[in-house]
C-alpha cells in the first residue's frame, strides 16, 4: 500500500486506451470534449476518499513516470482471418473487406497483417462472428469460387490482453518481456498488434488464459520486475530438506542474478 495515497497521472491518449480495452470507470467518448479544452479530470474512489486519485491531463512527462500505465484485457472475442494467394499485391482487399463488415455495422477491435499481405486478421465481439464470416465471403464469394481466397477461418473463444503506457515508445524491450513473460508461463498468442505511436501492443490469448495473462504481465512489469515461482512440497525428508536448503541458499542469487525467486507456499 506504499502508493495509496499518491496521485497517479495519465494522458489523455492512456486514459483513452484504458478506457477502450476494459476499464468501465470512463466511457471513451467522454475524454473528447475535455481533451479538446484541456479540462484535467479527476478520479476518486468514493469508499477510499483519502486515495490521492488518478489525475488525467495533457502528458506531461517526468523522468520517473512509470513506463506502463495499465494492463487490461478484453473478453469474448473471435479471430476471423482473410486468406489467399489472391490478396497478395491487389489493391483494395482490405478496403473491401472493411467495407463489407461496416455495412452489417460489425466493430472491429483489432487488425493484424503480416508484410506477405497473404492475410488479414481481425478481431470482434464473439456476438457478431456469425454475421461476420457471411459478409467476408459474401464480398469475396468470387474469389473463393476461383480459388484465390480461402473461406472464412475463425477461431472462437479468444480474449484481448493489452499493455497501455506512453513511454514504452521511449524504452526498448518492452514487446520482448511482454512476450517472454506469456511464452515462459505457456501462454500461447495467436495474434499480435501495435499501433506507430507504441502507446498500446495487444496479444490474442484463449479465454482459459486470460486471467493468468494479466497477473503473468502484472508481475513482470509492476512488481519489482521479478518471477516468482511458487513451489510446493510433499515430504520433507532427505532429499525435500537438502531442497530447502539448496532454496534457501540460492534465493538471493537467483533474485539478483535472474529477477527469480523461488517462494515455498506450502
Amino acid at each position: 500500500f506504499g502508493d495509496v495515497y499518491k496521485r497517479q497521472d495519465l494522458s489523455y491518449d492512456e486514459a483513452a486506451e484504458i478506457s477502450h480495452f476494459g476499464a468501465k470507470i470512463i466511457y471513451p467518448p467522454t475524454i473528447i470534449p475535455a481533451r479538446r479544452m484541456n479540462i484535467p479530470i479527476l478520479i476518486k474512489n468514493t469508499f477510499e476518499p483519502h486515495n490521492a486519485g488518478t489525475l488525467i491531463q495533457q502528458n506531461k512527462k517526468g523522468k520517473n513516470d512509470k513506463i506502463l500505465k495499465g494492463i487490461t484485457s478484453i473478453s469474448s472475442v473471435s479471430m476471423l482471418t482473410l486468406q489467399g494467394s489472391g490478396l497478395v499485391g491487389v489493391p483494395g482487399s482490405a478496403a473491401k473487406l472493411f467495407l463489407a463488415l461496416s455495412d452489417q455495422n460489425i466493430n472491429i477491435i483489432l487488425i493484424s497483417q503480416g508484410s506477405s499481405e497473404n492475410s488479414i486478421s481481425y478481431v470482434i465481439s464473439a456476438a457478431q462472428a456469425s454475421n461476420a464470416i457471411a459478409a467476408q465471403e459474401k464480398a469475396f464469394s468470387r474469389e473463393i469460387s476461383d480459388g484465390l481466397v480461402e473461406k472464412a477461418k475463425v477461431k472462437n473463444d479468444l480474449s484481448i490482453v493489452s499493455i497501455i503506457g506512453e513511454n514504452m515508445a521511449h524504452t526498448p524491450g518492452i514487446a520482448g518481456r511482454m512476450f517472454k513473460a506469456l511464452g515462459v508461463n505457456g501462454i500461447n498468442v495467436y495474434a499480435i498488434a501495435q499501433g506507430s505511436s507504441e502507446l498500446n501492443i495487444s496479444a490474442v490469448v484463449h479465454k482459459d488464459f486470460e486471467i493468468k495473462s494479466l497477473k503473468v504481465l502484472h508481475e513482470v512489469f509492476f512488481l519489482f520486475n521479478s518471477i516468482h515461482i511458487n513451489l510446493f512440497m510433499v515430504g520433507t525428508g532427505l532429499i525435500g530438506s537438502t531442497l530447502l536448503r539448496q532454496i534457501h541458499q540460492q534465493n538471493k542469487f537467483l533474485l539478483e542474478n535472474n529477477n527469480t525467486s523461488i517462494r515455498l507456499v506450502g
